[in-house]
């Protein structure tokens, strides 16, 4: 009664409430309906989080597991360990089922204690350190060894022996040779005890001596193979690991080298564009000026000058042809360094003032073709300069060649401080090419008046500078 009440109660408030406007019919069961699928959400939620964590840790045991049972590496002797004393276990089960109980139960429940510590074995090292482990696992299993042995001997087959062969084996893995075989030794020993303590006769006991000697020698022998076999692929799997390594780290050097190649390639480039097609360029743009001031006042003068201008503008072309047709081709075209300062400042003559002179003193020797273009170029250099910058009227190359050196000023009378083009691309090339080739290069303005640029360089570097790249 109550129950049908109150359902006419809520009926008649949700009427009133749709009539008033303040609320829709929707709305409201809308959020019952809400609130339980939240709620349901919420569950579904938890159960889910409850069930990744779960599906985690069955992941993480599965790993440990797989880990344990199956390991690489050295570990794989462990699988041996695992057969045997799974063997061991199985045997005594199947052929000695109707033996004491205590007996039996202590068999079993030793087998399987020698097995879970074989299991945790690396974990055991990983917490406590290898040597303490190695300790705590020969003292362990050698007892259980000697206790299941002295257990489970009896009439009929049984597979508790060969125990000895897999602590033997992981004696000589885990330990010094010496402490290896004081516990073969002391667990062999204990093992023919036994037989004494069981009440088997000497010659029962001698009887099996040689199966188990020969049994030691073939199982520790095989373990130190297994053992170095196992040390040599991991050396190779390091040094391989290693020469991986380098050889990323060499194709990283070799792709700076080449970025470093390419930067050199642009300097160079720009070098051999400012000396040498910036050389005919200021010359012919030299020449274009005085043709404008004379194109009123003396036309007939002005043919002259415009030769002189097309043959600036054809050397100028054929330099870019040569840049082009060969990135490293010399500004001297196979002529003697004396010949080609010579043309040079025949040249610079031809197009107006300043007038240059060219001395060259000592014996003149034959130069590497980057000592030889250095040499060239400091002149020409020079040479620009004086007629963009210095006003001068008089420039002088002077060439000396000595045993040890060969220097080359280029000197003018203009006006000195006025001289130095800031640090210009061109002097600042220079500086690098003397560099280069062991030399030295200065710039400046001199005291008596003018700007004097010089350039030394070692002869047997000069001599030895194929190799540059200019």
């Amino acid at each position: 009664m109550l129950r049908f009440v109150s359902r006419v109660l809520a009926g008649i408030i949700a009427q009133m409430v749709m009539f008033f406007g303040k609320y829709d019919r929707r709305r409201l069961v809308g959020g019952c309906y809400n609130t339980r699928m939240q709620s349901g959400e919420d569950q579904l939620n938890s159960v889910s989080g409850d069930l990744s964590r779960s599906s985690d840790r069955v992941a993480q045991v599965t790993h440990w597991l797989r880990g344990r049972l199956l390991p690489q590496g050295e570990g794989t002797l462990m699988i041996a360990a695992y057969t045997v004393i799974l063997a061991a276990l199985i045997s005594f089960v199947i052929n000695h089922h109707d033996m004491p109980a205590w007996r039996f139960y202590t068999v079993v429940t030793g087998l399987a204690t020698m097995f879970t510590l074989n299991v945790v074995l690396a974990d055991i090292e990983a917490r406590i350190g290898s040597q303490i482990a190695a300790g705590v696992h020969f003292a362990a299993n050698g007892a259980i060894f000697l206790l299941v042995n002295w257990a489970g001997l009896g009439r009929g087959f049984t597979f508790l022996p060969f125990l000895l062969f897999i602590l033997a084996s992981q004696a000589f893995l885990m330990l010094r040779l010496l402490n290896a075989a004081l516990v073969t030794a002391a667990l062999t020993g204990g093992w023919f005890a036994l037989f004494w303590l069981r009440g088997y006769s000497l010659p029962e006991a001698l009887e099996s001596a040689p199966s188990i000697g020969i049994g030691l020698v073939f199982t520790i022998t095989l373990s130190l193979t297994l053992a170095r076999f196992s040390e040599q692929t991991r050396r190779a799997e390091a040094l391989a690991e290693r020469l991986r390594v380098a050889n990323a780290e060499l194709e990283i050097a070799r792709e700076r080298e080449r970025n470093l190649a390419a930067v050199e390639e642009r300097l160079r480039l720009a070098r051999d564009i400012h000396d040498g097609l910036g050389h005919h360029l200021t010359a012919l743009h030299i020449q274009l000026q005085a043709a404008e001031r004379l194109l009123d006042r003396d036309p007939a003068r002005v043919a002259p000058t415009i030769a002189l201008c097309r043959e600036q503008a054809h050397a100028a072309l054929s330099e870019v042809r040569r840049s082009v047709a060969s990135m490293r081709q010399s500004p001297l075209d196979g002529r003697s360094l004396d010949a080609a300062l010579h043309a040079l400042v025949r040249d610079f003559n031809q197009s107006g003032a300043p007038e240059a002179h060219c001395d060259i003193h000592g014996d003149i020797s034959p130069l590497a073709p980057a000592a030889a273009t250095t040499i060239y170029r400091a002149a020409q250099e020079g040479l620009t300069n004086a007629r963009k910058y210095a006003a001068a009227r008089q420039v002088t190359i002077r060439v000396t060649f000595t045993p040890d050196t060969v220097q080359l000023s280029v000197e003018d009378d203009g006006i000195g401080e006025r001289a130095t083009p800031g640090d210009g691309f061109g002097l600042a090339g220079l500086r690098e090419r003397a560099e280069q080739l062991g030399g030295a290069f200065t710039a400046g303005p001199r005291p008596e008046g003018g700007f004097r640029l010089a350039i030394t360089l070692p002869v047997a570097t000069a001599h030895a500078a194929q190799g540059i790249t200019l």
